[in-house]
């Protein structure tokens, strides 16, 4: 399990926190996503977690031992932040000499194994400089999971993949989370591929966790009726009552049946779709 516990950051200079009193617990076997706009902390939540940076107050724990307070306590977790590979070796090379530094040449006998789990064994011999972003985001991922981490720690994991590398990545992460009993965190900007791993998500905002849970991920409708709404619709619909009831919001789980419905009792001056509360978060200022 991990356990944040009261994690703050402040950087020189700056006039707020960049975190503040964050705390959080994530489960075997559980992925969870990380969101927020930018500034919004997450980068240095993920640093702290990886050792980069220092926290100013709290403390990081991995199955009840501090790994911010001991050395070599990042021997099971597996980070994809920022991606540094030695130009002149080959991507088998540069996994073999990852292995061998953090003195684990036991697991060399994964590397293949692991490349082609990531759709690089073909590529094995190939230099990073010759590779796409896309294909320098498998190699990271493919570093990151080398020797069965308890933990993984991803950002911006699906940045540079198209559809049906995106596609591979998530059927690749479910099955190393569900065989193994790891724990992740991820960190994207694109909503939609999160939501195809996590379903628990974490949302930080000017370095305050605001939102701890499971988020309707819903995109909705919104009618403005010729009379106010009357209730028709019962319980059948969430619906959300908005302007003294001219104007309803209902989730699009069945669009097509709720408007025959609507239909029967109104007349619909104007339809318009809005995106999630979830990204809504992202499109509108925060007061």
């Amino acid at each position: 399990m991990i356990r944040v516990e009261h994690v703050s950051k402040q950087y020189e200079k700056a006039e707020r926190k960049a975190l503040n009193d964050i705390s959080f617990e994530l489960g075997d076997g559980e992925m969870l996503g990380l969101i927020g706009q930018n500034g919004a902390g997450k980068s240095t939540l993920l640093k702290i977690l990886c050792k980069f940076i220092r926290a100013d107050e709290g403390d990081v724990f991995v199955d009840g031992e501090s790994i911010l307070h001991r050395d070599n306590s990042l021997s099971r977790v597996g980070i994809l932040l920022e991606p540094v590979y030695f130009p002149y070796l080959s991507a088998w090379e540069n996994l073999a000499f990852y292995l061998n530094v953090h003195g684990r040449p036991s697991e060399l006998s994964e590397i293949d194994p692991m490349l082609e789990l990531v759709g690089l064994q073909k590529n094995r011999d190939q230099k990073p400089t010759e590779f796409s972003f896309g294909m320098k985001q498998r190699l990271g991922l493919a570093q990151a999971l080398l020797g069965k981490p308890r933990v993984l720690v991803l950002d911006e994991p699906f940045v540079g993949l198209d559809p049906t590398g995106v596609k591979e990545l998530i059927g690749i992460l479910k099955k190393k989370v569900a065989e193994e009993g790891m724990q992740a965190i991820i960190s994207s900007h694109q909503l939609y591929e999160l939501n195809e791993v996590c379903e628990r998500m974490l949302v930080l905002y000017n370095g305050e966790l605001v939102f701890d849970g499971i988020p309707a991920f819903v995109p909705e409708i919104t009618l403005d009726l010729d009379h106010p709404y009357e209730g028709e619709l019962g319980e059948r619909y969430p619906v959300t009552v908005e302007n003294g009831g001219m104007r309803i919001i209902v989730a699009e789980s069945d669009p097509d049946q709720m408007l025959k419905e609507v239909l029967a009792h109104y007349r619909i001056k104007n339809v318009a779709s809005r995106g999630s509360a979830l990204e809504r978060f992202f499109e509108e200022e925060r007061s």
